[in-house]
C-alpha cells in the first residue's frame, strides 16, 4: 500500500470545496469531473495540509516574490539561494 499524497493548500476557499460533501448554487457551475476529486480525499490517497500563506513554498513558481521571500522559500524546500 501507497503512503497518501500530501497536498498543502493555503486557500480556504479550495479546502472547503474539498471537504463539504454538499454542492451550493455557487459550486453549481464546476464540473462534475473535478467534483470527483472529493473522492479522492475520502478515501485518503490525498491528505490535505493547511499551511500558512507566507510558508507555501509553491508560490515562487507562480506569484511574483521579491528576493527576501524567494530565500525564505527556497530553505523551506531545502535548496538555498545564495
Amino acid at each position: 500500500m501507497y503512503a497518501p499524497t500530501v497536498v498543502n493548500i493555503d486557500s480556504s476557499a479550495a479546502q472547503a470545496l474539498t471537504m463539504n460533501k454538499q454542492t451550493s448554487v455557487k459550486t453549481k457551475h464546476i464540473d462534475l469531473k473535478y467534483h470527483s476529486v472529493k473522492n479522492v480525499f475520502k478515501r485518503g490517497v490525498v491528505i490535505l495540509q493547511v499551511v500558512i500563506r507566507t510558508e507555501n513554498s509553491v508560490d515562487m513558481l507562480t506569484k511574483i516574490v521579491d528576493l527576501k521571500t524567494l530565500k525564505h522559500l527556497t530553505r523551506i524546500i531545502g535548496s538555498y539561494y545564495n
